[in-house]
């Protein structure tokens, strides 16, 4: 079952939340996809869609809590390097074995999970910075 975005998982920023929703209407399709038997054909394409906008969405992100002085920042930076290693592991993985039904769901329920753990114990710690610049000084 997929995970869906809600309020309770917004940051404050109005970029950073699109681009979360946006990866949840991915993992949304992709789970979609699962349900109609073609999960292993979708995920490819959905590999590569993340392979990208999770780099540039990790960027944009950690700009931002540089910018107004995040506490979280450095384990964001941390939560990010780990992500993209495991991504990458999952990847070639799939690469290597191909698209199997028990691949897709792992692949699926990993980054869902990780996905709202990690934005509701790190990235919305930048909703109180936004609202307060925790910028000492």
């Amino acid at each position: 079952m997929p995970m869906s975005w809600n309020d309770s998982l917004a940051t404050g920023v109005a970029d950073i939340d699109d681009q979360h929703k946006e990866l949840f209407h991915q993992l949304s399709r992709l789970h979609e996809a699962m349900s109609r038997g073609t999960g292993p054909d979708e995920i490819s394409s959905t590999l590569d869609f993340l392979g990208d906008y999770v780099v540039n969405h990790f960027a944009t992100e950690e700009k931002h809590m540089d910018d107004v002085g995040c506490p979280a920042a450095a384990a964001n930076k941390q939560a990010h390097s780990e992500f993209l290693a495991m991504f990458e592991q999952y990847r070639r993985r799939f690469e290597q074995s191909g698209g199997s039904p028990a691949l897709v769901l792992d692949i699926a329920n990993m980054i869902s999970r990780w996905l709202v753990d990690h934005i509701m114990k790190i990235d919305i710690r930048l909703k109180t910075c936004v609202v307060s610049t925790c910028r000492p000084g």
